[in-house]
Formats: structure tokens, C-alpha cells, sequence
């Protein structure tokens, strides 16, 4: 008997324990979040100043031409601290503040006939691969969505988004999903004028929130872009960062020293042929249409 009592508690002790016993579920991956970056409001004009002309001061693009950038950068620093993901509203205020206007409809969209000439001079392969990430147009420089810049800009957007979400902890994806924004960016060319401005205030504002860096001294805001390949443009993008880093560090443009814009010539060497087709037709050559005085494909 009381042996069988035994058996009889051993029973409904084990059938209290698959009560209160818990499945065992794996723990679902968290992606890291890169730590806070701790990062000054202070700005510079090695910032806004193209590297290949830091050996001509600050005041090489005008003497207000940082009184104008200067402010336009701190309200970039300020929205990064709102971590909202880059959208038509972020850029319509970025228009703002270099004092442009985006018209949705018939504003300042598509390629100059300069840009489109010396892209075409790029060997096949090449050229394939600097449109490899190109969303808004096809190879033929047609527009994703015609006439429609707000759509095409958000579609954008929206592709942008998705590749940093995909890219969370990842540091060389998340930098690689900026140069794809800025890449697109260029061959948009939604403003008048100051769209290498707009970029610039765009990569800053993105670093920034993503907790990536603080920011950038490149050695060119402007029409290079249009001829990088997405590789070119990380790694552009990536130079920037380490000068910036190295102003913070030792208080002094990086760019100043000639050693460091030769380095930038041979890791992104362009070739003469490219050179030339610009000087002939985005510059001031003869069969130039697009007077884009000042700017390099460098």
C-alpha cells in the first residue's frame, strides 16, 4: 500500500512539472547599436571647403560663402538628434536652407548635357558598373518616373531606408547605403543650383544620426559624384570621415597638406580621357554647354 502511494505521488509530481515546464524558445538575435557618438556642434570650413582647394583658405569660395553653410550645417546636426529617416519633408527643408526650392512638377531635373556626354565615354564595363545602383533613371539617362519628381524622389527614399534597415550593425553597409543615396542624388540633380551643397548636408545628417561618425571633409562636395561607382563613392565617403577625425584630432585641415590630396589622386585615379571630355564639355572648352566653372571630375 504504501508502496503504491509512492508510485502514486512520483505521478503527480511529474504531471505538476509539464504543468509549469516552459518550451524552450532560442533567443532572437539582437543587431548591435553602435554607441553613441559623441559629437561636437563645431563646424569648420574644411567641411564645406572642397579638399582639393583647402591651399586656398577659407574664404576660397567667396568670403560668405561659410556665413551661408555654416548655419545650414548646425539645424543638419540639430534634425540628426530627431533620428527620422531621411524623406521628402527632410529634403524639402534642406532646399530651404540653401536657399533653394524643390518644384515636384517642373523643377531643375535631369542630367546637364556635359555630365551625360563624358559618362558615355566610359568603357561598357565600366560605365555598367557606375550605374549598377542607379534606381532613378535607366542607362539611357530616362527617368524612373518622368515628370514626376516627388514620386521618383520618394521611391528613393524609400529604397534608401530599407538598405539601412537591412544594414543595422553593420558599419561598411550602413556607409555603402549613404554613398547609394548621394550616388542617386547626383543623377536627380532636383535644385537650380547647390546640389552638391544639399549632399553634403545630407551625409552629415546621416552619419550623425546612425550613430556612424560626425562627419565629413571631402576632398570634392560636387560633380565627381556623378561618375563614381558605388565602391568610389563609400570610399569617398569614407576618406571624408578620416579627415574630418584627424581635424578633430589635431585642430588643423588635412587637406592643407599636399601629401594628403596626392594620396587622394592615386587611390582614385581618373583618367585622362575622362579629364579631357570634361574640360571640353562641362567645363569651359570650346564644345562646353554647361559652364560648371571650378568643377573637377576628381
Amino acid at each position: 500500500m504504501k508502496f503504491a502511494f509512492a508510485i502514486l505521488c512520483f505521478c503527480l509530481a511529474g504531471v505538476e512539472g509539464l504543468k509549469v515546464a516552459k518550451p524552450s524558445v532560442p533567443k532572437r538575435a539582437v543587431s548591435p547599436v553602435p554607441e553613441k557618438t559623441n559629437c561636437s556642434d563645431d563646424t569648420h570650413w574644411g567641411i564645406w571647403i572642397d579638399g582639393r582647394d583647402a591651399h586656398k583658405g577659407e574664404a576660397s569660395y567667396g568670403e560668405t560663402y561659410g556665413q551661408q553653410v555654416d548655419p545650414a550645417l548646425k539645424k543638419m546636426y540639430a534634425k540628426a538628434e530627431l533620428n527620422k529617416k531621411p524623406d521628402m519633408a527632410l529634403f524639402k527643408a534642406v532646399a530651404k536652407m540653401v536657399d533653394e526650392q524643390f518644384d515636384e512638377t517642373v523643377g531643375w531635373h535631369g542630367l546637364t548635357p556635359g555630365s551625360a556626354v563624358c559618362l558615355k565615354e566610359f568603357p561598357q564595363k565600366h560605365f555598367n558598373e557606375v550605374m549598377s545602383d542607379v534606381t532613378v533613371m535607366d542607362k539611357e539617362f530616362k527617368y524612373t518616373h518622368g515628370a514626376s519628381r516627388g514620386q521618383q524622389m520618394t521611391d528613393m527614399f524609400k529604397a534608401y531606408n530599407k538598405k539601412q534597415k537591412k544594414a543595422v550593425g553593420d558599419k561598411e553597409k550602413q556607409i555603402s547605403a549613404i554613398a547609394f543615396l548621394v550616388h542617386n542624388m547626383a543623377f536627380v540633380h532636383p535644385l537650380k543650383d547647390h546640389n552638391g551643397r544639399s549632399r553634403l548636408l545630407l551625409v552629415q545628417h546621416e552619419l550623425r544620426r546612425l550613430n556612424l561618425g560626425c562627419g565629413t571633409m571631402m576632398y570634392n562636395n560636387n560633380r565627381d559624384a556623378i561618375f563614381n561607382t558605388p565602391k568610389e563613392t563609400a570610399g569617398k565617403i569614407k576618406e571624408g570621415m578620416l579627415m574630418y577625425n584627424t581635424w578633430q584630432e589635431s585642430g588643423v585641415n588635412p587637406w592643407t597638406d599636399p601629401a594628403n590630396q596626392k594620396k587622394h589622386l592615386a587611390d582614385f585615379a581618373v583618367s585622362k580621357k575622362l579629364k579631357k571630355c570634361w574640360h571640353e564639355n562641362g567645363q569651359t572648352g570650346q564644345k562646353a554647354k554647361n559652364n560648371h566653372v571650378g568643377t573637377s571630375v576628381e
